[in-house]
């Protein structure tokens, strides 16, 4: 599995998985930084095709709030469609609003591209049903 950093995430990469962890640098990434993190994701995803995703957004500073979802939608959800995506598990830990907030967006995704989504308190359980078949 390879392993690479950028500045606000950190990715592994290893045939159709893909674990991407926002790291403590993200704690005060602001809307504009996001959404150019994001676009740097999206391309990622629809160069590497995973088919199973395992996003960590324990450390993510920044939630969508209302235009800011249609804005991810626009973004990811091509890059979900182009990579076949089957499985997206979100590692939220302890966070209610995290958890409001991906449930949120699976609710929309889901609509415009089937996959299987949900979020998890840790990465072991993430990982655990991102393997399951």
């Amino acid at each position: 599995m390879a392993l690479f950093n950028k500045y606000f995430f950190d990715y592994e990469i290893n045939s159709d998985f893909f674990k991407i962890t926002w790291n403590k640098n993200s704690k005060k990434i602001t809307e504009k930084e996001f959404f150019i993190e994001l676009e740097r994701l999206a391309k990622l995803i629809e160069k590497h095709k995973p088919k199973k995703i395992l996003g960590n957004i324990q450390e993510l500073g920044h939630l969508l709030v209302d235009e800011g979802v249609g804005k991810y939608m626009k973004i990811m959800i091509p890059a979900y469609k182009n990579s076949n995506l089957q499985k997206l598990g979100v590692v939220v830990g302890e966070d209610l609003f995290k958890q409001l907030f991906v449930e949120h967006l699976f609710e929309n995704a889901m609509k415009i591209h089937n996959f299987k989504g949900n979020f998890f308190k840790t990465p072991e359980e993430a990982l655990k049903w991102i393997n399951e078949n």
